[in-house]
């Protein structure tokens, strides 16, 4: 073992003297002694010691504290401070510098040994523990899945995040330092509605671990599908691990609507939809255009339009469609239209676009048709009366906006309020660019000169199209029809446009662009294995992507067409029947599945993989097919493995310090034994064995944190029966002269309230043992403890003996034992009282 070297900062030489030679018979290196901070400073960062024994109180500008503070800006050593004195200032500034211990002048050899073992033991168990902490932070930032760490706030009321990895912070879009000691229903109001925060707390209130499946969470700042596996550490908390389910929810919903939602989007739309194939004839015919003209699909598929409509060559739409054949997509101004069945006339806006496939060959037009009579009537009120102008304008549900040539907005009515979420006082006298008129439209579009443009020409752009966005930053599509407002003169002063939102109509235009290529493409990026089973179509299975090949090496195939779910055979004999019965089960109960399998790649590498999915029924309920993704998990396999071994690791590190710091208490109280066997003295004998019940009182209480399940808590009944047993061989009264009567209801206490415990309960039992019935006399010594809802803690400690002297005040005790007791009691922040009928019954309470 390397010898560990001391540096020693103490201003009188006689007793740094001393201090060496007790360090060097112990077989401890001494470096140079230093009798100031600045030598201090100097010896510490050339002889780089171990430990470093400093007093307090120095000569000069530099003390003991000050000089520890600049020695560890350089390194991390261990220090113990020597001082004579107790003054709380001081004490305070020591602890900002991590003592490991105080020595009180003056010293004795087996104060300075035990101290200075000690200090070196933590120090070395302390950079152990860094270590493994150093393992454990790389594995847990380097999980792919989000880890979280909890800590139960009273009876489980809330938890506070004590940590978050890097995949956590990328799932939740949060830095790790924003969220660290802040409450999780703070960082994440939508998770009691989540239904994990019950979760949380029936863990940390069992101790069992629990799935938390798949569910949609969600709150002001983001929305996403989670799927977590909370279990709670010994130390107490409670750990989270979690996936990021979004997007394989996204691919699920898309694979099985995307083709009902095209549909339904043309049979449902609000505007009216028709498709003519490259003769001009009509295929589709949609509700809308049927409710507009009275004219069935029946009555018009297959129709040539320019036959059937006779009015589209007369107003030049026979020449734009062709247009649109060519490839353009092509705007026409607001035509009329008389409704065959009704006579009515009505005032339409087409757009027509090219029809492609889904290798881009134009197949057709694309027409979407907008009613826009009701528009048409409200402008030509407007010119009849300004009253009426004004009434139609405010109540009108379309955009109507009007602007200065420097495209300033002078007036907004209600309906174009509400739609931009502005209000009138907030936007009025502002530039449409910037406000309602992005700069730039998505497709690149300059939109400021478009502005421009329309100011100098208006007529030009009486209809355009362009993007829009709302105050929100929502982009929105609407058709404009502009009119020039002019004076006496024929300048155009103001323009006032008239606007429909088109945002669903462009919608629809993508969607029957690109269903077919969204549909393939959402399945070829999925990285797992997408498949259909056909139920009703010989049990075929149908592969939608490459995974299976690149998961298992095996080409779809190589596999058995004849077995219903033909990869099963690649999955390990012991876990087929759990896949097959999962699938069963969701057909019985018409319901998803998921289930967890091995399988060996081709090269026989093993694989855990996770598999879901749900069947598909038709109208009347018959299953059609199950629908599924194959994840592949073994990395998230291994990485759980290795967090468990990384914390089953520290929990020996923490038992093997318990075990070490009660072995060297242990070594203490053996020595005060020894020595006590060379003491003639009767009251020096009892000064001796009061302080080996003391030391024996803390190390019990690391022996029981050594031997416990949960190292941070001790059984404080276990305790204190072991305790009083010691105390009553110790002072020879188990004959029954004195009964001792314990009442202790569930008290588990950590190891910083244990110790002040453990302390106040030996001297006031030894008390009671020693002073309460003289000359062997008869009695009853009683303890009880308990916790009250609020967490209240109290401890009553009691004898019918002779009691304590009237005229004895506890608070200014002479003996070291009630002193011990007051000082212990405060440092518990509790309170102390005294209850002199019948004997004596000290009662303490104290809050955790």
């Amino acid at each position: 073992m390397t010898q560990k070297k001391i540096l020693i900062i103490e201003d009188e030489p006689i007793i740094a003297l001393n201090i060496l030679n007790l360090l060097e018979m112990k077989g401890y290196m001494v470096a140079p002694l230093a009798a100031n901070g600045k030598e201090a400073v100097d010896l510490a960062l050339e002889h780089k010691p171990d430990l470093i024994l400093a007093d307090i109180m120095l000569p000069g500008d530099m003390d003991g504290i000050s000089a520890v503070e600049e020695i560890q800006k350089a390194r991390d050593i261990p220090v113990v401070y020597l001082t004579a004195h107790s003054n709380e200032a001081l004490f305070g500034r020591a602890k900002a510098t991590r003592p490991y211990g105080y020595l009180i002048k003056p010293l004795n050899q087996s104060d300075i040994h035990s101290t200075v073992d000690l200090a070196l033991h933590k120090h070395e168990m302390e950079s152990r523990l860094k270590i493994s902490e150093a393992r454990y932070r790389t594995l847990v930032d380097n999980s792919l899945n989000g880890i979280a760490i909890y800590e139960a706030v009273g009876n489980g009321d809330d938890f506070i995040i004590l940590d978050f990895n890097r995949s956590a912070e990328l799932m939740e879009n949060i830095r790790r330092r924003d969220v660290v000691g802040r409450s999780v229903r703070e960082v994440f109001p939508g998770v009691t509605e989540f239904g994990l925060f019950d979760v949380f707390r029936e863990v940390w209130e069992t101790g069992v671990p629990r799935s938390h499946p798949v569910s949609l969470y969600k709150d002001e700042r983001l929305a996403g599908w989670r799927e977590n596996f909370v279990f709670k550490l010994p130390s107490g908390e409670i750990a989270s691990v979690y996936r990021d389910e979004t997007k394989r929810k996204q691919a699920e919903k898309a694979l099985q609507l995307s083709t009902r939602l095209n549909n339904e989007i043309i049979s449902n739309a609000k505007i009216g939809i028709i498709v003519y194939d490259c003769n001009l004839n009509y295929v589709l015919w949609n509700r809308f255009m049927q409710e507009l003209t009275g004219l069935s699909p029946e009555q018009v598929l297959g129709k040539n339009a320019l036959e059937f409509f006779p009015f589209l060559t007369q107003h030049g739409l026979e020449r734009i469609i062709k247009q649109a054949l060519l490839g353009e997509t092509v705007h026409t101004p607001v035509l009329p239209f008389r409704v065959p069945a009704t006579g009515e006339s009505v005032w339409l806006q087409y757009i027509y676009s090219p029809h492609r496939d889904a290798g881009n060959n134009i197949i057709g037009v694309i027409g979407l048709v907008s009613n826009v009579t009701e528009n048409i009537r409200a402008g030509f009120a407007l010119l009849k009366s300004e009253k009426n102008y004004r009434e139609l304008v405010e109540n009108s549900n379309s955009i109507i906006f009007m602007r200065d040539i420097e495209g300033k907005i002078t007036y907004l009515n209600k309906f174009a309020q509400s739609f931009f979420g502005y209000d009138k006082d907030e936007i009025v006298g502002k530039n449409v660019v910037g406000t309602i008129v992005p700069e730039y439209e998505s497709t690149g579009r300059n939109l400021a000169d478009m502005i421009r443009e329309i100011s100098r020409d208006a007529d030009q752009y009486a209809v355009n199209v362009n993007e829009n966005m709302c105050k929100s930053g929502e982009r929105v599509w609407i058709a404009w029809t502009n009119k020039a407002i002019r004076d006496e003169d024929g300048a155009v002063r103001e323009i006032m446009c008239i606007g429909n939102d088109i945002t669903q109509r462009k919608r629809i235009e993508e969607a029957l662009r690109e269903s077919e290529v969204s549909y393939r493409s959402l399945a070829e990026n999925i990285p797992a294995i997408v498949y259909r089973l056909f139920l009703s179509d010989g049990r075929r299975i149908q592969f939608y992507n490459n995974m299976l090949e690149i998961l298992t090496g095996f080409n779809p195939d190589e596999l058995h067409p004849d077995i219903m779910f033909s990869i099963d055979p690649l999955i390990l004999p012991e876990d087929r029947g759990l896949a097959a019965a999962a699938r069963a089960e969701a057909l019985h109960n018409k319901t998803s599945f998921e289930v967890n399998y091995r399988m060996r790649h081709k090269n026989g590498t093993l694989l855990h993989f996770l598999e879901k999915g749900s069947p598909v029924y038709d109208d009347t309920g018959n299953p059609l097919s199950i629908d599924g993704v194959i994840f592949e998990i073994s990395g998230q396999k291994q990485t759980e493995q290795k967090i468990r071994e990384s914390l089953l690791e520290k929990e020996i590190l923490i038992k093997e310090i318990h075990h070490r710091v009660k072995n060297n208490m242990q070594i203490i109280s053996s020595l005060l034994s020894l020595q006590s066997i060379y003491v003639c003295d009767d009251k020096d004998l009892e000064l001796f064995k009061d302080c080996y019940n003391r030391v024996r009182s803390m190390a019990l209480v690391h022996e029981m944190l050594y031997q416990s399940e949960d190292l941070a808590h001790i059984d404080f009944k276990v305790y204190i029966e072991q305790m009083a047993e010691q105390l009553f061989i110790e002072r020879n009264r188990r004959d029954g002269s004195i009964q001792f009567k314990s009442d202790v209801r569930n008290i588990q206490l950590n190891i910083n309230s244990a110790i002040p415990c453990a302390l106040i309960i030996n001297e006031l039992l030894t008390n009671s043992l020693k002073y309460a019935f003289p000359e062997d006399g008869r009695g009853t010594i009683s303890l009880s403890f308990k916790k009250n809802p609020g967490g209240i803690h109290t401890l009553v400690i009691g004898d019918n003996g002779i009691g304590l002297p009237e005229d004895m005040d506890i608070s200014d005790s002479k003996t070291l034992g009630l002193q011990l007791v007051n000082e212990l009691v405060k440092q518990l922040r509790g309170k102390l009282s005294l209850d002199r009928k019948k004997g004596t019954r000290f009662t303490i309470t104290f809050g955790l």
